[in-house]
């Protein structure tokens, strides 16, 4: 998929560029995504984003529960 849309490369090499522990696309897209350890690293790579022109919308969440749980169980 990224030879025929080269700007899934540019978005996850610039949220990586601002602080991404990783940078992927889900599945077979639309959606790239980036996990970052410190909120403000997020908070800025996505104002980066969106100045950029790179990306449609971008989106700032975080985890239910941080540390993660499946099912109640760690």
């Amino acid at each position: 998929t990224c030879p025929a849309y080269p700007v899934i490369d540019e978005i996850k090499a610039q949220m990586m560029k601002n602080g991404a522990v990783n940078a992927m696309m889900s599945g077979s897209g639309p959606t790239v995504f980036g996990i970052f350890d410190d909120p403000d690293k997020a908070e800025f790579a996505r104002d980066q984003l969106k100045i950029s022109g790179l990306s449609k919308q971008t989106f700032l969440t975080t985890v239910s529960k941080p540390g993660g749980t499946k099912y109640g169980k760690k």
